[in-house]
């Protein structure tokens, strides 16, 4: 068998090899209701996959998620949830690490997921996300969130009236209803979204990304 025959014999092995690889990767869905009322908070962490959370008028935690991983990794990173009456907190990428995997060779503990979350309307959000993007509907309690790379959309009611504070190396933000600014450098800025001379709460809307884009919808 000629050299060049080999080298291509070799080449197809690698192609063949490296798309088995890919088919491995396996699915994963996680489904929980959690009964829940207004005023509590729900703290997500994630690294990678889309996040959308929604206000509903149920009292309940609604989490629907979907884990893409090779099969191994999904049985040593967790998804993990933790309930307390006024707290559910989500984790994405919890890691159970034995002794075993100091001497792997694929040390990766990345789990793709995508979470479609309800939460009662008044419900507290914190959101920490590497690469997320991150929609957030009709939810009239306080947003604390912040993103690498990940952008964030945020829909609010016609009256609703916040605080903004929006921090980042490179991002932007914009609103499709105008802000009064109280502070506004090239790294921070303060503003009012639909100011008023009442003195009702405000919700307070705080974003921070290195290089994602923050958009207030109405």
């Amino acid at each position: 068998m000629g050299r060049s025959i080999r080298l291509l014999i070799v080449a197809l092995f690698g192609l063949f090899a490296t798309g088995s690889g890919l088919a491995a990767q396996t699915t994963e869905r996680v489904d929980r209701i959690i009964p829940f009322r207004d005023g509590g908070r729900v703290e997500l962490k994630n690294f990678s996959g889309h996040v959308r959370i929604t206000g509903t008028d149920r009292d309940a935690v609604v989490i629907r998620a979907v884990r893409r991983a090779i099969q191994d990794r999904l049985a040593r990173v967790k998804l993990e949830i933790r309930e307390s009456p006024s707290l559910i907190e989500i984790v994405a990428n919890q890691l159970h690490r034995t002794w075993r995997d100091w001497f792997r060779s694929d040390r990766s503990d990345v789990i793709e997921t995508d979470f479609e979350i309800d939460v009662p309307r008044d419900t507290d959000l914190t959101v920490r996300a590497f690469s997320s993007p991150v929609a957030i509907e009709r939810v009239r309690g306080d947003h604390d969130v912040g993103t690498f790379s990940g952008d964030v959309e945020v829909r609010l009611s016609a009256s609703a009236t916040a605080d903004v504070e929006f921090r980042s190396e490179s991002g932007r933000l914009s609103s499709d209803e105008p802000l009064v600014f109280r502070h506004r450098n090239r790294r921070r800025l303060a503003a009012v979204l639909n100011d008023t001379d009442r003195t009702q709460h405000r919700t307070q809307l705080r974003f921070k990304t290195f290089s994602g884009d923050v958009t207030l919808r109405r």
